[in-house]
Parts: structure tokens; C-alpha cells; sequence
């Protein structure tokens, strides 16, 4: 077995993920492209994101006091982890009109559409789509 065929450079490859209807399963035209969860997006992601964590850390008395956690801006994280791994798309329409692939809709779309969010992130954290044999 070569090592090199499962390095996280693998994930530096997009893949495209075919949206399945969220009601039947079955495959639509909607495809969205994505790196993975070890791609080097993702990763800077993540340390900017530790890193804001870290600085909003407070010292009281001697003792470091977490901020409380907030769902809204974990979420938030979320979707901007998936935004970072997101590198186009195909056949993706809103409100009967093409949808440009930006940061910004992406964004959009993974807030608004739980079920394409759930999707992707499933995607990009699934290694085996980066890897070969």
C-alpha cells in the first residue's frame, strides 16, 4: 500500500456532489463542488476560527473564562467552513433564476437550505471521495 495515494493533498481536488431531492433521494441536476474537510481551505478555516476563539478568551482573577457558547455562531462556523470548502456549482437556481456561484451565495444557500447544507458537510468530511487506491 503507497501512503501517498491517502495525503491530505488529495483533498485540495474538488468533487462534485449531486444534490439528492430531500424528500425521494433521488439525484437531481444540482451539483455542488467541494474540497475536503483536510484540503488546505478547511483548514485555514478552522485555524482563523481557533484563533478568534482563543482571542475572545478572557482572564478574570488569574483564571481563563470561556465566552459562552452561542448556536447561532457555531452554526455560523459551520457554514463558513463549508463556504471555504465550496469552490462552484453547477444548475443551481433560486427563485426561478441562475444563482452565480459567489462566497456570498454559498453562504446564502447553506443557511437557507438545511438539507443542501447537511449534504455538502457530509461530503467534504467524507475522505474516501479525495482518495484513491
Amino acid at each position: 500500500m503507497d501512503l501517498f495515494n491517502y495525503t491530505s493533498d488529495r483533498a485540495n481536488i474538488p468533487v462534485d456532489v449531486v444534490i439528492k431531492h430531500p424528500v425521494t433521494g433521488v439525484d437531481t441536476d444540482n451539483i455542488i463542488q467541494v474540497m475536503g474537510l483536510d484540503s488546505t481551505a478547511a483548514q485555514n478555516c478552522v485555524d482563523a476560527q481557533q484563533a478568534a476563539r482563543f482571542r475572545a478568551m478572557a482572564t478574570v482573577n488569574g483564571e481563563v473564562v470561556m465566552p459562552d457558547f452561542d448556536p447561532t455562531e457555531s452554526r455560523n462556523q459551520h457554514i463558513d467552513l463549508l463556504v471555504a470548502c465550496t469552490t462552484g456549482w453547477k444548475n443551481i437556481q433560486w427563485k426561478g433564476a441562475d444563482l452565480p456561484f459567489t462566497p456570498e451565495s454559498a453562504h446564502m444557500i447553506y443557511e437557507k437550505v438545511p438539507t443542501i447544507r447537511d449534504q455538502v458537510s457530509k461530503a467534504t468530511g467524507s475522505r474516501k471521495l479525495f482518495f484513491t487506491d
